[in-house]
């Protein structure tokens, strides 16, 4: 209940800061500059992502996170938990 009550919104700015501190602007802030600066942002599809990219891996446990996340972060959702999971996609190229 303190927590909520009294703390929770200055919990809340610090770790904005930590995260701020540690990787810099916000990713909705990252997108807008290159977006303002794409020469292509007049296409309807433009979007931007980001990308990891391994080689000389074997990827299937990456899959298999990713699908994992992705079921949990459904099953928080349709119980309308406070919890977020960043869902990603993978894309084996290649066995």
């Amino acid at each position: 209940a303190e927590f909520a009550a009294g703390q929770g919104k200055g919990h809340l700015e610090q770790a904005a800061k930590v995260r701020m501190e540690i990787w810099g602007e916000t990713w909705a802030t990252r997108r807008e500059r290159i977006y303002s600066e794409s020469p292509y942002r007049r296409y309807s599809s433009w979007a931007l992502n980001a990308v990891v990219v391994k080689g000389g891996d074997d990827l299937r446990q990456e899959l298999l996170a990713s699908q994992v996340i992705k079921q949990f972060s459904a099953i928080f959702k349709e119980a309308r938990l406070p919890l977020w999971l960043k869902e990603i996609e993978v894309l084996v190229t290649s066995a």
